[in-house]
């Protein structure tokens, strides 16, 4: 969710109307857009929700044992800010969810985390990143059909995932991270990302989730999209508290929000670059060296 209450909004109330009786959520609830508190209050409004944390909250773990005096540098403003516009309920409730959930409904295994890596490193699920999709994308424009086809190939012909599912029971399972929506049935298995609802990055600007029926011992998915005011919460954003903490920060992710591709990991890598350029080996990085690299990446 990122953050983005608009988002998940739309996409709560699209799956309410479609019939809805749990909600499985896999991670990185806040951090990106300036609605933290009202995105956790949602979450825990919600009936039979089962969920799990994400990178994003592990960082507010970490943060949870650092000295607020230290926190001065600007490339970590947002996740600064966030922490402290938590209340401190909703962050406690963030920092206590699992990193993972087993459950069984219909006779069907369910299995969510956060990140493929957790049982599926080394496998194919590398390939299948935000930056390789903005890639192959620019390379030669493709649609959402087209690129479930290359998830079905990719996966059905990877040996090492095979492998990996023979050793595990057959199950669904729930995992996302990559802000890409897909979904593969893999042997007896279904593998199933159901897309970053708040910050998508498959060049739908629509929030997507994913819609899992379990009955008979069976189990079938549907991807949707929701349309929303994605222009309107980038101008909340720019209007916000959260943008006067953090403005570099927030108009990268402007750019990635509206429009739907990768955008953060090529700034980090060109502060990077930056950074040698510069002689300097702070992480994170120096507030001159940020600075620098933003003005960098404006100039194109």
């Amino acid at each position: 969710v990122h953050g983005n209450y608009p988002a998940m909004a739309a996409a709560l109330d699209d799956a309410g109307r479609r019939g809805a009786d749990g909600y499985l959520l896999v991670g990185d609830y806040y951090a990106d857009l300036p609605w933290p508190n009202e995105v956790a209050e949602a979450m825990r409004a919600l009936p039979g929700l089962i969920a799990v944390r994400g990178n994003k909250e592990g960082y507010l773990i970490a943060l949870s044992g650092q000295d607020q005096a230290t926190w001065t540098d600007e490339q970590s403003a947002a996740l600064y800010w966030n922490y402290r516009e938590l209340t401190d309920d909703n962050r406690e409730y963030l920092m206590a969810l699992p990193e993972e959930a087993s459950f069984r409904v219909q006779g069907v295994d369910v299995r969510a985390f956060h990140r493929s890596s957790r049982l599926f490193s080394g496998t194919c699920l590398s390939q299948l990143r935000s930056s390789a999709y903005a890639t192959r994308m620019a390379a030669a424009p493709f649609g959402h059909g087209e690129y479930l086809q290359f998830v079905a190939r990719l996966t059905e012909g990877d040996r090492a995932l095979r492998d990996r599912l023979d050793a595990l029971p057959p199950a669904v399972y729930v995992f996302g991270h990559s802000h890409l929506q897909w979904h593969a049935r893999v042997g007896d298995s279904l593998l199933i990302n159901p897309g970053a609802c708040g910050l998508p990055l498959d060049s739908d600007q629509r929030a997507p989730y994913a819609m899992l029926e379990l009955a008979g011992g069976r189990a079938t998915v549907t991807e949707h999209r929701v349309a929303y005011d994605t222009r309107g919460a980038a101008d909340a954003l720019r209007a916000s508290a959260l943008y006067r903490a953090s403005p570099i920060w927030c108009e990268v992710l402007i750019e990635e929000l509206t429009g739907a591709t990768e955008v953060v990991s090529g700034f980090l890598r060109l502060a990077d670059r930056v950074a040698r350029r510069e002689g300097s080996e702070r992480r994170p990085f120096e507030d001159r060296i940020w600075r620098m690299a933003f003005d960098a990446w404006r100039a194109g």
